[in-house]
């Protein structure tokens, strides 16, 4: 475990370095940069378990070339839907990158040694044994040569050659003009959807085509969930079926056979409607009050933030400095005076905050024997504190809208109560504090926390999803959805309409392990009570029963600091 987690630092770490952005990361197979997520089918990617250090430092430099030189919009924007051609279009955007990589004898070399990796991997998984497979690394080592990445050897070459020939006479052209266009992305892009919808036919006219079965069988070339329609989309998951930007949140509700029976008399609410407005004035009165008694400083706690979540930001250039990034400019000067000393040039930066934040909070019934108003005076002083620090972030709520179900149940019963027929409950979702409304704005509405009459059951697996779906939406690049619990799922009418007693529990195990794996959003839980790290992978336990201190929001800090990473228990 140690090994893989010093190869995964170092692999980050030459990430960052050779694609010069500085907040550049590699969850799972999900390539995330400070513009978003990197949605590109990178071959080298079926080789992330390797443990070998040559192999991941190749991977690292094939996906930072990616970083450095592809523009994710515009390739979002040209890349076609169908699968197939989307992963041969996408295989094709890699090799042009790579193609492109500076004159640095180390980089050169991994790049050389994943390549192999990956010729060496796809012939063990029986590339030639497919006719979609076998077309398309065909036409990658085909582009290779065109791009100047090195010459096949004896074994690729005989694989290959009947279907090189074929090839040839249809892409010709095309790879020709990928030669010509190399540094000119919109320019290579024609010519590699021209190659695309050619590979596409081709596949048309075997027994694989438009099968499940087809993609599996080229698994060897990409990673099996960029053919099997499974992974993230930064342009959506509608195309996907991932957890990218906007999420599906359908995807989420209906892992491993979790249905919902009757979802009409779910609702949404706003903090401030749940009660009368004297009654909430009144009760932010009482907030105000504990939150002066627990002598923690929001103004403080801004100070921290800003450390946390403060990125550098590139505003200015400085020139004619002694050392820095060489000014081009002033070549001539460097040529004319042997002993010049001021040809460079620094970036000034700024820090700002660019990441979003959202904090569920569990309004079961047990809560409140777990100090509902510590957890009110939490909420509201973190929310203010974040928005001090400039750091966007929204509170949320979830419980039931009655108790035992309430009408979705009277549902159920009405339609001769059928077997194991998923949630049959009413579902309450609140917003305390909207991520667009300032905190002052939001007081009122987050002061509905001190009055509990709405506190009932609990569906955390369905909170969680609803969350995340708002959260990903955000413009902000990073995202970090914060659940705060005393344990596992209660709702009575659907554990006793199901045969599974772990019915919700499941299914909320099931929607955070997505979330980890796969989306551009960080999730961790703020523990109450209960013990919850069997289901999230970053949790942070926290006593209520006292007086809150800076020890308590420290935790926060410490899942604020931790960016989760995809571990060897979450593999895809």
């Amino acid at each position: 475990m140690a090994t893989i987690r010093a190869l995964d630092r170092r692999r980050s770490a030459a990430l960052r370095a050779v694609g010069a952005d500085p907040q550049a990361e590699l969850r799972g197979t999900l390539l995330r940069s400070t513009a978003g997520t990197v949605d590109l089918a990178s071959p080298y990617l079926t080789l992330l378990a390797s443990d070998d250090p040559r192999v991941q430092r190749g991977i690292a430099d094939a996906l930072a070339l990616v970083l450095r030189h592809s523009d994710p919009r515009l390739h979002r924007t040209l890349r076609p839907d169908a699968p197939l051609e989307r992963v041969v279009f996408d295989v094709l955007e890699q090799l042009r990158c790579q193609s492109l990589a500076p004159e640095l004898p180390g980089v050169r070399h991994n790049l050389g040694v994943v390549t192999n990796a990956w010729c060496r991997n796809a012939r063990a998984q029986g590339v030639a044994e497919s006719g979609v497979g076998l077309l398309v690394y065909t036409l990658t080592h085909m582009a290779r040569a065109r791009l100047g990445l090195g010459l096949t050897d004896e074994e690729v070459d005989s694989i290959i050659e009947a279907p090189r020939a074929r090839l040839g006479r249809l892409v010709g052209h095309a790879l020709k003009r990928i030669s010509e266009t190399r540094t000119d992305q919109r320019a290579f892009a024609k010519a590699a959807l021209e190659m695309a919808r050619l590979i596409s036919e081709m596949a048309a006219d075997t027994t694989e085509a438009n099968r499940v079965e087809a993609a599996a069988r080229y698994r060897m070339l990409v990673p099996p969930e960029w053919v099997d329609g499974d992974h993230a989309s930064a342009s959506g998951v509608a195309t996907g079926g991932g957890l990218g930007e906007p999420d599906d949140v359908e995807s989420l509700t209906e892992l491993g056979g979790y249905r919902v029976f009757a979802d009409e008399f779910d609702v949404v609410l706003a903090g401030a409607d749940l009660y009368r407005a004297e009654r909430l004035r009144t009760a932010r009165a009482e907030l105000d009050e504990l939150v002066r008694a627990q002598s923690v400083s929001s103004q403080r706690l801004a100070l921290r933030y800003r450390k946390i979540f403060a990125t550098p930001t590139p505003t200015e250039w400085r020139f004619g400095l002694p050392e820095g990034q060489l000014d081009r400019r002033r070549l001539a000067q460097m040529a004319a005076q042997v002993d010049a000393r001021t040809l460079f040039r620094q970036a000034r930066t700024t820090p700002t905050n660019n990441t979003a934040v959202a904090l569920l909070l569990d309004n079961s019934g047990s809560m409140k024997a777990h100090r509902f108003e510590t957890l009110a005076v939490l909420a509201d002083t973190l929310s203010r504190a974040l928005d001090q620090a400039g750091v966007t972030n929204e509170v949320l709520g979830h419980t039931t809208n009655s108790w035992t179900g309430g009408r979705a149940m009277q549902a159920w019963r009405g339609a001769d109560k059928p077997d194991d027929p998923g949630r049959v409950a009413e579902l309450a979702h609140i917003i305390y504090k909207d991520a667009e409304q300032p905190w002052r704005r939001a007081r009122r509405s987050l002061a509905a926390l001190l009055v509990t009459r709405h506190f009932r059951e609990s569906v955390d697996g369905e909170a969680v999803a609803w969350a995340h779906g708002r959260l990903v939406q955000r413009p902000e690049p990073r995202k970090i959805l914060v659940v705060v619990s005393d344990g596992a799922p209660a709702e009575s009418a659907t554990q006793m309409a199901n045969s599974s007693t772990s019915y919700l529990t499941d299914h909320l195990a099931r929607v955070v392990r997505q979330i980890e794996q796969r989306s551009v959003v960080e999730i961790a839980a703020l523990t109450i009570g209960g013990d919850v790290s069997s289901v999230f992978a970053n949790s942070v336990a926290v006593d209520l029963d006292t007086t809150l201190t800076l020890g308590t929001y420290a935790s926060l800090e410490a899942l604020f600091a931790s960016r989760s990473r995809h571990s060897s228990r979450n593999g895809v």
